[in-house]
């Protein structure tokens, strides 16, 4: 604390963050703005979970399908 007195942009102690942390996790905006947050990320994994199981079965079903894709799956390998 002692040395981030003398800087020119002072650096936050990690009691003053824990502070901080504590007054937004109280605030009723911040627990639905991180709230929606979670629901956007695992809408996000379902969407993906489904269209990557709806195009397994489209690849191995049609073969055109999977030798369209296997190039791109060749690079992400």
């Amino acid at each position: 604390m002692i040395a981030n007195r003398n800087l020119l942009i002072p650096i936050p102690t990690p009691v003053t963050t824990a502070a901080a942390f504590g007054r937004m996790i109280t605030d009723p905006a911040c627990l639905l703005a991180a709230g929606s947050s979670v629901l956007r990320i695992l809408a996000g994994f379902v969407c993906a979970m489904i269209i990557g199981t709806v195009m397994a079965v489209i690849s191995v079903r049609f073969k055109f399908v999977g030798a369209l894709f296997s190039p791109l799956l060749q690079i992400i390998r």
